[in-house]
């Protein structure tokens, strides 16, 4: 998953920086050609690249599926890649010809990605489903905060669903499922389910 989030990721920086070159030189009434329109920030884009891939790493969004941001993580490692980025251009005396061009690639880029790993996240929680990816469950607590844990936990979390094998608890009052022993019998049972 990190490979490809890291290959969405890209493309959709890539597209955005593209797009919003190509808006700039529509706005300046300019030909769009597709190598011109790199011409002025290729010296940079591995730069933007590198960085991006470290604010997302830093971020936690290639972390595993259930700890990863959503759309508003996104949105602001974004920020900070392009605050990083133009901090870098003014320190290397770029010249600016529009200071409009970076929030418009910030934004592009965002919805781009954003659109991107909804997508991906929608088709590998589907493809897990179909191919009954489960996660086994072994629930340790007493009485009503294990129903309250299993109730929060429903099926599934992530995109992928739970099996739970039992209860760990010193009673059996109450619980949702079969009660497998007590606190002292828990790496017993972690052994044998």
């Amino acid at each position: 998953s990190v490979v490809a989030l890291g290959t969405i990721d890209l493309f959709g920086l890539a597209a955005g920086i593209y797009l919003a070159l190509a808006l700039r030189e529509a706005y300046y009434d300019r030909p769009l050609v597709g190598d011109a329109l790199w011409a002025s920030t290729r010296e940079f884009l591995p730069l933007v690249v590198l960085v991006t891939l470290l604010v997302f790493w830093q971020g936690g969004l290639y972390s595993e599926r259930g700890r990863r941001g959503g759309f508003g993580r996104v949105a602001a490692s974004l920020l900070l890649v392009t605050v990083l980025s133009i901090a870098f251009a003014i320190g290397s005396r770029h010249e600016f010809n529009t200071f409009v061009f970076a929030p418009t690639a910030y934004l592009l880029s965002t919805v781009l990605i954003g659109a991107l790993r909804a997508a991906y996240e929608l088709l590998t929680r589907e493809l897990l489903r179909v191919l009954g990816v489960r996660r086994r469950a072994l629930l340790v607590g007493e009485g009503s905060q294990v129903a309250e844990l299993h109730r929060t936990l429903g099926f599934g979390r992530a995109g992928i669903d739970y099996e739970f094998v039992g209860v760990v608890s010193p009673s059996a009052n109450g619980l949702p499922l079969p009660v497998l022993g007590d606190l002292d019998a828990l790496p017993g049972v972690l052994d044998s389910r």
